[in-house]
């Protein structure tokens, strides 16, 4: 009971850190003035990236590579501790005592026992088995993933002529789940939260007439993609100055925000996207299967 108790209060630990970790908001904070761009990308106080490479991933990031260099290291090091293979052809021999030399070892050879015999026999068998098994297991891992190749080709072969043969069936379970995923993406949407934009563009052209033409273009894009924004996003503005450079040579694109969200609005966006999927179209569409089912049964 107590190791039941201690499992219990580690897998609760553990939910109310995923939990904490999920709600804390992460911010992107950007700036592109005078054409130089920086940023930072923050979890509730914490930095984790910015644009001068500090913060806790470029910290990660610096421990990885510092590990593969020595792995790297290690691997150079045994590799000038063993050196070069010896070649047969730049060993020397004397003529006179080759002969005695080896004569010498061959009586030197001691006689082995018949216990020595029968240890050095269940040796080689061990050795043999455990090869064996070695290649067995190869073999069932090889053919463990040709089994789940298979089956995956199966799969898609059996949705490719589901879909040749009922195009109207697939077009109605696309559109059923457009219809059940359009509330819970708007609602991802909005919950990203785009803070402190400002946009300060000046569109410079020596001529007068181009330059009137592409402030017109531009502010009904910028405008209109703003409106856009603040439809799907919570957007709030600081400033939006857009003016014409008339006669100026070089023009100017300066603009900055904060975007920040919350990890748990797409948690809770994908459940309420199940739920609605589950209650709607698919109880139904099984509740219709079974019925015409059971009246072709009857009618058999």
């Amino acid at each position: 009971m107590i190791i039941l108790y201690i499992l219990l209060g580690l897998i609760l630990a553990v939910l109310a850190v995923i939990l904490i970790f999920l709600l804390l908001p992460v911010s992107v904070q950007f700036a592109y003035i005078g054409n130089d761009l920086t940023f930072k990308i923050k979890c509730w106080l914490l930095p984790v990236y910015d644009s001068d490479g500090k913060g806790i991933a470029a910290w990660i990031i610096k421990l990885i590579k510092k590990r593969l260099e020595k792995k790297k290291t290690s691997k150079k090091d045994d590799e000038d501790f063993f050196g070069d293979d010896i070649d047969i052809d730049d060993i020397q021999f004397d003529e006179d005592d080759s002969g005695k030399n080896f004569s010498e070892k061959e009586e030197e050879i001691p006689d082995m026992t018949e216990s020595e015999i029968c240890d050095e026999k269940t040796e080689r068998e061990s050795f043999k088995s455990e090869v064996s098994e070695d290649e067995n297991e190869t073999d069932e891992k090889s053919g463990d993933e040709e089994k789940k190749e298979k089956r995956i080709v199966k799969f898609a072969k059996k949705t490719a002529r589901k879909i040749i043969e009922n195009p109207l069936e697939t077009l109605e379970y696309v559109a059923d789940v457009f219809r059940a995923g359009l509330r819970p993406m708007l609602k991802i949407f909005k919950g990203i939260r785009i803070k402190r934009l400002y946009i300060d563009f000046v569109n410079a052209d020596a001529d007068a007439y181009n330059c009137a033409l592409n402030y017109a273009y531009l502010c009904t894009g910028v405008y209109s993609i703003l409106a856009v924004m603040s439809t799907l996003f919570s957007v709030k503005l600081k400033t939006v100055d857009i003016n014409p450079g008339f006669g100026q040579n070089e023009s100017r694109w300066d603009m900055s925000a904060k975007i920040s969200f919350a990890l748990m609005t797409p948690v809770i966006a994908g459940i309420w996207f199940l739920i609605t999927y589950i209650i709607k179209f698919f109880l139904p569409n099984l509740i219709q299967v079974r019925k015409l089912r059971k009246s072709a049964e009857r009618q058999k």
